[in-house]
């Protein structure tokens, strides 16, 4: 019998194999290709007779069928394959993690050494054939000048630096606060770091000090739900204050957005205003993205267009929103109250990077890299199992006193 995480190992080989092809070809339905194979995959591995038997399960299947029904009500109206494969790509992992229940350090191991593949990759790629992921020699926006040293910023194997320095983070906190296994312990917080110091950037250094502060301050699951609610509160902010563009100390609010969000501020007021003057009832059920309808204008520092357009909008929560609001809603509002529910302190930091780098990163939460899912997933499907190991040992200890 194949071992769980072994699977996981096949799912993620077949994304590196997957990324590395469309890189090559440009061929983007080796993304799709990618998530059909990782969902037969996993469900092959499920024996369905157990599954249905255990207890432990019967609780998901509401969840289940109500996903299912927007699966194939999707598939009857107007939503994208995209919106089904993601779904489908949801509700299978949560069911695989939540059968097997993989143990947490094997779980980290796996983390961890993929972690190590993809870095592996990215820096072969990177010196020896950069032109196969992205044109970065002589653009000023890819180096990084710290006053003593300028330099080129690392790309990973996906085309970017963007989901590089979350994804580096993620490993740095994972090894410094969870991990309490000594093997290879210290050479992944000493290979994230050096990482995320060549792929130097604003955002995952905010998601740093954030989630070190989440981790000191916050000790319950209300705090955890009000910290989370407040960060998504100022978005909202940023998008009504961006939107009316005013002025503040005589500066207009739109180029100071524009600042701070590296030019992503415009893409969004331009594609919310599409929506909300496109989109039907049934478009807000179902979702009606296209990268054809949702391309705008970017825009110089100076608000001068550039004469080009983009459909992403660096943002995937806002993506997520465009192609399926009412999914969208309904699992923002679970995963807020499942943080209240299942607060766990030592995972709570993973969790803040992995939210507050979507407010900048389209391809966290998406067809692309599955770890973000996994460890999102991972923690919710087994809580009731790590918290019932927790009180078990108690009760032990408790006997013996």
């Amino acid at each position: 019998m194949i071992k769980p995480i072994n699977i996981l190992y096949f799912t993620y080989f077949i994304y590196l194999l997957c990324i590395l092809g469309i890189k090559s070809t440009g061929n983007m339905i080796l993304n799709y290709g990618f998530n059909i194979t990782l969902i037969l995959a996993v469900i092959f591995s499920l024996p369905s007779i157990t599954l249905f038997k255990n207890r432990n399960i019967g609780n998901l299947w509401f969840l289940f069928l109500f996903l299912l029904i927007i699966t194939f009500s999707s598939l009857i109206f107007k939503s994208s394959f995209y919106n089904i494969l993601f779904i489908l790509k949801m509700i299978i992992f949560y069911l695989f993690l939540k059968y097997y229940k993989i143990d947490e350090n094997k779980f980290i191991k796996f983390i961890n050494n993929t972690y190590f593949i993809f870095i592996f990759i990215s820096v072969l790629i990177f010196v020896f054939y950069p032109s196969l992921v992205y044109e970065i020699k002589g653009k000023e926006n890819n180096m990084i000048d710290l006053y003593f040293l300028q330099y080129t910023m690392l790309h990973s194997i996906e085309g970017s630096a963007a989901s590089l320095d979350t994804y580096s983070a993620i490993i740095l906190f994972l090894n410094v606060i969870v991990n309490k296994s000594k093997e290879k312990r210290k050479f992944f917080i000493v290979l994230s770091a050096i990482i995320l110091l060549w792929t130097f950037r604003l955002t995952p250094l905010i998601s740093i000090i954030l989630a070190y502060i989440a981790y000191k301050i916050i000790k319950k699951g209300k705090h955890a739900f009000l910290f989370l609610s407040f960060i998504t509160l100022f978005f909202i902010l940023i998008l009504i204050i961006n939107h009316k563009n005013t002025t503040v100390f005589g500066i207009p609010t739109y180029l100071l957005l524009y600042q701070l969000t590296h030019a992503r501020s415009m893409i969004w007021d331009q594609q919310l205003i599409y929506m909300f003057e496109n989109y039907d009832f049934l478009d807000y059920v179902f979702g009606n993205f296209s990268s054809e309808s949702f391309r705008v204008n970017s825009f110089q520092i100076d608000g001068r267009e550039k004469n080009d357009l983009i459909d992403n909008p660096h943002n995937n929560y806002l993506l997520l929103f465009f192609r399926n609001p009412l999914f969208f809603v309904v699992i923002f509002v679970q995963f807020l109250y499942n943080i209240y529910k299942k607060f766990d302190k030592k995972w709570f930091p993973i969790i803040v990077l992995i939210f507050i780098g979507g407010f900048t990163n389209s391809q966290l939460l998406s067809l692309q890299n599955p770890i973000y899912f996994l460890i999102l997933i991972y923690f919710f499907s087994n809580y009731n199992t790590n918290h019932e190991k927790e009180k078990h040992k108690s009760r032990i200890y408790s006997s013996r006193i």
